[in-house]
């Protein structure tokens, strides 16, 4: 219950901003790495990205990341994407952490007209990990402000609601527009909820922030719009539960990612 009233109380914090300082429209800028954004494709375009995180230290793994967004109307999206990650066991002094897996999710986001910094995602997510092997809602506030011409800033609450340990961020971002063609992109979320990740000297749940920073390129390419995301994060993959997971152990990995709009 009282994950459902602070998740109540940022969305109404987070609407009232947006009708008292809205505007005619807002700059799409994309999800920010491990973030989503309000902005909707168009109706009938679409929007494909992919992109790979390469673990090193305790996590060691690989993870490959899809995504697909569609305007079904003005302000309406939907986004099908996954994460497929290799599994891994972690061997402690008494203990061993399986790990790893696959996720995907499906997601509707609707960003009311009246107020185009802000959107709402409600989605559902197949889970198929060593942790997890389940269908589970997800829900998640997006709001949009920029502070100046060339900067910014997001927030996003968000929730995974798994049986007996439902995850919980607070998320934040920035993009911050560097050149003509050149962004830095970078965002953190806070777990004030359940339990994301394993205590690698005791094996025991614990809670850890999930980060990312990238320096994303948009080339110059006509009509169709193309960005390229290179930099570093712990999170997994790309779906609101892989996003809210770490690496495990304070591991890292080196993320690249190629979208493109239709």
């Amino acid at each position: 219950m009282r994950i459902i009233c602070c998740l109540v109380a940022l969305a109404g914090l987070t609407l009232f901003s947006a009708v008292a300082l809205a505007e005619d429209a807002t700059s799409d800028i994309g999800p920010v790495l491990n973030l989503d954004a309000p902005g909707c494709p168009d109706p009938g375009k679409t929007v494909w990205t992919a992109g790979v995180r390469l673990f090193g230290s305790k996590q060691d793994a690989k993870f490959g990341d899809l995504r697909l967004d569609y305007g079904l109307r003005e302000g309406l999206a939907i986004t099908l994407r996954g994460t497929a990650g290799e599994r891994r066991t972690y061997v402690g002094p008494t203990f061993t952490i399986n790990h790893g897996g696959n996720d995907a999710e499906l997601l509707l986001r609707y960003m009311p007209p009246q107020t185009p910094r802000c959107a709402l995602e409600v989605g559902v997510s197949l889970a198929d990990t060593p942790a997890q092997k389940d269908t589970f809602p997800t829900v998640q506030l997006l709001h949009q402000r920029p502070l100046s011409s060339t900067v910014t800033l997001l927030l996003a609450p968000r929730a995974v609601f798994i049986e007996d340990n439902t995850l919980v961020g607070i998320g934040g971002g920035l993009a911050w527009k560097i050149t003509d063609t050149g962004e830095l992109v970078a965002d953190v979320t806070g777990i004030v909820g359940g339990d994301n990740t394993y205590n690698t000297h005791t094996g025991e749940r614990v809670r850890r922030a999930v980060w990312g920073v990238a320096i994303r390129m948009r080339p110059d390419d006509g009509d169709r719009q193309t960005i390229i995301d290179l930099g570093i994060t712990n999170a997994l993959g790309g779906t609101t539960g892989m996003s809210l997971t770490p690496g495990l152990g304070g591991s890292l990995a080196g993320f690249v990612a190629f979208g493109c709009r239709y």
